[in-house]
C-alpha cells in the first residue's frame, strides 16, 4: 500500500459511519480525558503546583480536541455521547483558559471574561432546549470550529507567555478581545440555524 492510499484511508470521511450510542469507547475516553487535564491545569495555576509542566498540559488539551474526532472517524466509532461530551468538553477548557486569564489579568479583561461567559452559557443553554424541546443534537458549524481554534491560540498564548517566557507580547485584554469576538461570532450562527430555526 502507497503512502497516499494509507493517507487516504486514515484521513478519508467514511460514508457508512453509523452513530451508536457506546459510551465505552475510545474517542470518548480521549474526550473524558481533556476534561481532566483541564481540571489537573485549573489547579495548576490556582495553587502554583508544577508550573513547568502547564505548556506540556494545554498542549496535550489541545492535541486531544482533534484527536478524539479524528479517532472516532478512523475507528468509526461516532457515538451520542461524544456528540454530547465534545461540546461539554471544549466549554470545561474554555473555562479553565478564562480562569487563568482572570489570574493573570485587571478589571478591564475581567468584564470581557464575564461577556464571553455570558455568550457561551447563552449557546450552551441554546442546544439544551434544542435537544429537550426538538430532540436535536446540534451539529458542528464551521464556525464553531473556527471559535474552539481561537480560543485553543488564545490558550496557548496566555500559557507561553505567562509560564515560559514570563512576560507579554500580547497582553491578556488583547488575547481575551480575540475569544470573545470569536463567540459572539459562534454565537450568531448556532442559535440563528439551531435553536431560533424551526425544527
Amino acid at each position: 500500500m502507497s503512502i497516499l492510499s494509507l493517507a487516504s484511508t486514515l484521513f478519508a470521511p467514511r460514508k457508512s459511519a453509523t452513530v451508536s450510542d457506546r459510551f465505552y469507547t475510545i474517542p470518548n475516553m480521549v474526550t473524558l480525558g481533556r476534561i481532566f487535564g483541564s481540571f489537573i491545569y485549573v489547579y495548576q495555576y490556582t495553587f502554583n503546583w508544577e508550573t513547568d509542566w502547564i505548556l506540556p498540559v494545554v498542549l496535550l488539551i489541545l492535541l486531544s480536541d482533534w484527536l478524539d474526532g479524528w479517532l472516532a472517524k478512523v475507528l468509526d466509532q461516532h457515538s451520542h455521547w461524544g456528540k454530547a461530551l465534545d461540546p461539554i468538553a471544549d466549554r470545561v477548557f474554555l473555562l479553565a483558559t478564562l480562569g487563568n486569564l482572570f489570574v493573570l489579568s485587571d478589571w478591564r479583561t475581567a468584564i470581557i471574561l464575564l461577556f464571553i461567559l455570558a455568550i457561551e452559557a447563552y449557546v450552551f443553554a441554546g442546544a439544551y432546549l434544542a435537544y429537550k424541546l426538538h430532540n436535536v443534537i446540534t451539529p458542528v458549524h464551521w464556525l464553531g470550529k473556527l471559535r474552539m481554534a481561537v480560543h485553543c491560540l488564545v490558550a496557548f498564548g496566555i500559557v507561553f507567555q505567562a509560564y515560559v517566557l514570563g512576560h507579554y507580547f500580547i497582553s491578556p485584554f488583547f488575547l481575551a478581545l480575540a475569544a470573545l469576538a470569536a463567540s459572539f461570532a459562534a454565537a450568531q450562527v448556532y442559535i440563528e440555524k439551531h435553536v431560533l430555526a424551526p425544527q
